[in-house]
């Protein structure tokens, strides 16, 4: 989601139309999420593209057949659809990738890989050794948030190599980023 927010958000800042919808499990239906956009937004009308995430949709029966393909197939034709969540669904997309309408990213093509763990250490001017950018890709296995957490606390800190080292899910900062990201949401 981290990554869906930086786009949108990067979107926004271009003039463009972005809404979020945040898919409710056992209550998922297109017309309610065109319903929504359209009190947000106001989707007919001018032409322009529009953007509108959902997200979350993996905990809206993942398995039931057609789930990814139902907002599409129903969408205005001025929008941009981006669906997104942990898991794959389980049916439905075979024909939207065949089609061209969909693109799909899986979790491996979003992982950080060494040159962009090390790019986002130098913007927060930390250098960190071989040893540690092995050590803290293998813990997060790129997990882009989880090196967003570790990364900042890392600049400055005296003991940044043991901090590294020791790194793992059993720390306050991850903890406090599944409680209110995963548990709580």
């Amino acid at each position: 989601m981290t990554l869906l927010a930086s786009w949108a958000g990067r979107l926004h800042r271009n003039g463009e139309s972005v809404t979020w919808v945040r898919a409710q499990p056992g209550r998922f239906r297109p017309a309610d999420v065109w319903r929504q956009v359209g009190r947000r937004s106001g989707v007919s009308g001018d032409g322009d593209t529009r953007y509108v995430f959902i997200g979350g949709l993996d905990r809206v029966e993942a398995d039931r057949p057609g789930l990814v393909g139902e907002p599409v197939a129903s969408a205005p034709e001025d929008i941009r659809l981006v669906v997104a969540g942990r898991t794959r669904p389980c049916a439905g997309p075979t024909r939207l990738r065949g089609d061209g309408s969909m693109v799909d990213v899986p979790p491996a093509d979003l992982a950080f890989d060494r040159s962009e763990l090390l790019a986002l250490a130098a913007g927060h001017r930390l250098l960190l050794t071989d040893e540690e950018t092995t050590i803290l890709l293998q813990r997060t296995a790129g997990w882009v948030t989880g090196l967003m957490l570790i990364v900042p606390f890392l600049h400055g800190r005296n003991d940044s190599a043991r901090l590294v080292v020791d790194f793992d899910g059993d720390d306050p900062a991850v903890a406090g980023f599944l409680r209110s990201e995963i548990i709580d949401g």
